[in-house]
């Protein structure tokens, strides 16, 4: 009976019966391999209570290893390592992400090695990402505050929303850019003396405002000259 439970044990078997009234050492033997056995349940009971604890969102879970002998227990502490190791790198992770939320891109996602590297390249991409829409937002506001509306920035450069944020920034600089670009073409005309100029185009909102402007001030002045 010894025997045939050392091998269903070996073969990951644990619900040998190994209850026994001998008291010589064949059924010492089989005593000691039931305590075995018992062991080998705490820990992997130890071990599915944990894996259930942290799919419930309990990530500061451990094993209890004080009740564990020799090494078992330092096989539930290796295990506890290893779920800590993660733990620290997904709370990392959490760290960085906030930061990059609220425009902090100071930090880097430490390298991490093995298959692992794919989060820190990840995050190598986000944060290049976010300084290079950053940048382009930079460079189109410090050009509309300079007065220069002629700047674009490359949406190629970008995918999904970024892409479609620089485009709709261009299209601001570019809208603006004719509105202005028309005005002033009015205001050289009539500075000229050409008040049969007017401002054309389709434009909307203060654009459409300022072109029925500009159009009635023309011919205001042209009505006033021709009185004159």
């Amino acid at each position: 009976r010894a025997t045939a439970v050392a091998r269903s044990i070996a073969a990951g078997s644990l619900d040998n019966d190994t209850r026994t009234s001998a008291g010589d050492e064949p059924g010492q033997l089989l005593t000691s391999m039931g305590r075995m056995q018992d062991q080998l349940h705490a820990v992997i009971h130890a071990t599915r209570q944990l894996a259930g604890q942290h799919q419930q969102g309990m990530i500061s879970q451990r094993i209890d290893s004080t009740g564990l002998p020799g090494q078992y227990a330092l096989m539930a502490n290796e295990v506890n390592a290893l779920v800590g190791h993660h733990v620290d790198t997904a709370n990392d992770l959490a760290t960085l992400v906030q930061a990059y939320a609220h425009g902090d891109l100071r930090q880097d996602m430490p390298a991490l090695p093995g298959e692992q590297a794919a989060l820190s390249q990840a995050m190598a991409a986000v944060k290049a990402n976010l300084q290079a829409i950053s940048q382009a937002i930079t460079t189109l506001s410090s050009a509309a505050v300079a007065g220069d509306f002629s700047v674009r920035q490359d949406s190629s450069r970008f995918a999904h929303g970024f892409a479609a944020m620089v485009d709709q920034l261009n299209t601001l600089m570019r809208t603006t850019d004719h509105a202005l670009a028309a005005l002033s073409s009015l205001l050289r005309a009539i500075a000229a003396g050409d008040l049969t100029r007017h401002m054309e185009g389709q434009f909307n909102g203060v654009f459409a405002r300022m072109q029925d402007d500009a159009n009635l001030t023309v011919d205001n002045l042209g009505g006033i000259v021709g009185r004159i």
